[in-house]
């Protein structure tokens, strides 16, 4: 009851203020919608039909904004009282914790994890606990969640679901384990802390991708949309909240030993204020996602790195794998993914020296990684060029995204994704394995001699991925030979350089509006760029197309 008691008093409120505006069933609707009632109850006491209700708020500015000040004047009262509820916490989270220690323990060392665990179950029992979730829950205005969901509506009614929210705060924030080794805690901190957890406008996630068994002369490589840095036990303690893991996740515990000093993809992206419902959803449906399931979350930064030649600076072929990407969330609201195995270290080989891990099986020397950092940063550059021409050239895309799968697929997966990344650039509806080759190895091969070896060698692949997709008993549960997966990698990779600089130069010197589609750049290719048969606006293709060769420089 007292809920509804503040909700009319509110309301009461607000109309004293903004008098004869609404009628007597537009005032009830607020008054419940105030009060946290469901949309069925709303209608309910209103006398109206649900999607009434709904239609006031999209068409009735008087009933939305009388509404949207009632829920701020409410959430505004809740504050009030928040802040003493945390004060409420605080103190008995510390007279808890403290009653646990015996004298002779000296500060600063840490209780037995057991121990932890218990005290917090038992706090977050307590009416201190019980008042502060619902402080907090009235102080987050019902706007910022809209009306248009009743997943929302139940979760935002839900006391467990805001129990579970308010208790990953205290966990993920280190507050239980600062009291655990008697350290000191600010009020005036946790307060902003607390307030800022519920009320950020963004969002801040870090994506770690482990690239396994490459080395490099730097220890940090910025590339601007993403960073490959080298990552020390020390700063994977902290980032991954090892320690606070270890107690209230086990189960999301990554061992910062078991992956230390390897280099990470680091891609960092700031997504809008965070959905409080989609918070409270996650609790109940935490799922493992292996890297293969997770590759697409580091895209943008995967997509320039699949075009570096790994096959000419490894003698081992495709060095660079990611075996574990584990997802790290800014805020304190949402638990930690749970996470794989993380990748054992590979056997010992001094063949590398001293100077760097045995499991290391590249290592690009100053001058390779060098020219990796300057492949890399030309790649990334062209690449969002490209980004203002998603709606003509879609398939640029496509075929690079498929580019990118295939480098971290095996076998029979691998061969086809290349395969398929060919023709996502050179292929058309009913075009013939013969004319997709020699589109091929027009734009790869400098001379005649050269166009032929490509084609012969798209051919020979192409045989074999249809010889495996169509069932050839010969084949069954073979693994495709090392030397054939290399070739298609490469005529993918290089059929795919060769159309981001092919689209590059087109842009630079077309208007945005008359972008030539991808039909017309495969006629010009066809036709050796013949003026009498291509379009104007691709007049400016340079001398020899399609067989650039700065083009084909890797």
């Amino acid at each position: 009851m007292a809920g509804r008691v503040a909700g009319r008093e509110l309301y009461s409120w607000v109309v004293a203020r903004m008098p004869n505006t609404l009628s007597d069933a537009q005032a009830e609707a607020v008054t419940a919608l105030v009060e946290y009632s469901t949309w069925d109850e709303a209608a309910r006491r209103a006398g109206v039909t649900r999607s009434v209700i709904q239609a006031w708020l999209e068409a009735d500015d008087l009933f939305r904004g009388q509404l949207r000040l009632a829920l701020e004047e409410r959430a505004r009262a809740a504050r009030v009282g928040l802040r003493d509820s945390l004060r409420n916490y605080l103190a008995r989270a510390r007279a808890e914790f403290r009653l646990l220690r015996p004298h002779a323990k000296p500060r600063g060392a840490s209780l037995a994890h057991d121990e932890v665990l218990a005290t917090v179950g038992k706090l977050e029992g307590t009416s201190e606990f019980a008042q502060l979730v619902e402080q907090t829950r009235l102080a987050s205005s019902r706007f910022e969640f809209g009306f248009d969901d009743d997943a929302r509506d139940n979760l935002l009614l839900d006391p467990e679901a805001w129990q579970e929210v308010v208790s990953c705060f205290f966990r993920r924030s280190e507050f239980y384990l600062q009291l655990a080794r008697d350290q000191h805690v600010s009020l005036r901190e946790y307060w902003t802390r607390y307030w800022r957890a519920f009320t950020s406008p963004t969002n801040q996630v870090t994506d770690l991708g482990l690239i396994d068994s490459v080395a490099f002369a730097e220890d940090r490589l910025d590339f601007g949309p993403f960073q490959i840095e080298r990552l020390h036990q020390y700063e994977l303690d902290s980032m991954l909240q090892a320690n606070v893991n270890a107690v209230f996740y086990p189960r999301c515990l990554v061992d910062p030993a078991a992956i230390a000093d390897y280099w990470f993809v680091i891609f960092s992206r700031t997504s809008s204020k965070p959905d409080l419902a989609q918070s409270l959803t996650r609790l109940w449906n935490r799922e493992v996602r292996h890297a293969p399931e997770r590759l697409d979350i580091l895209m943008p930064a995967l997509q320039p790195l699949v075009l570096f030649n790994w096959d000419t600076a490894s003698p081992y072929g495709l060095p660079l794998q990611i075996p574990l990407v584990i997802s790290l969330q800014e805020s304190l609201l949402v638990p930690p993914r749970e996470t794989p195995d993380t990748p054992p270290r590979r056997g010992r080989d001094d063949s590398y020296g001293p100077e760097q891990p045995s499991y290391f099986r590249l290592t690009l020397d100053a001058q390779a990684t060098r020219r990796f950092e300057i492949f890399t940063r030309r790649a990334i550059y062209k690449l969002s060029n490209l980004k203002s021409t998603l709606g003509e050239w879609a398939f640029f895309q496509n075929a690079i995204g498929f580019l990118t799968k295939a480098y971290f697929t095996k076998d029979l997966d691998q061969l086809v994704w290349h395969i398929v990344t060919l023709e996502a650039l050179f292929g058309e509806d009913k075009l013939g394995t013969s004319r997709l080759a020699r589109r091929i190895g027009a734009a790869l091969g400098k001379d005649e001699g050269e166009r032929v070896a490509i084609e012969e060698q798209f051919r020979d692949v192409h045989r074999l991925r249809c010889k495996i997709v169509h069932g050839d008993e010969a084949l069954f549960g073979q693994m495709i030979p090392w030397e054939k997966l290399r070739v298609a990698r490469d005529l993918a990779r290089r059929s795919t350089i060769w159309m981001l600089n092919c689209l590059n130069h087109i842009l630079a010197r077309s208007h945005p509006s008359q972008l030539p589609t991808r039909q017309l750049i495969l006629k010009a290719i066809d036709t050796r760029c013949d003026l009498a048969h291509t379009s104007d606006l691709l007049r400016h293709l340079p001398s020899g197309f399609p067989a650039v060769p700065s083009w084909n420089s890797e």
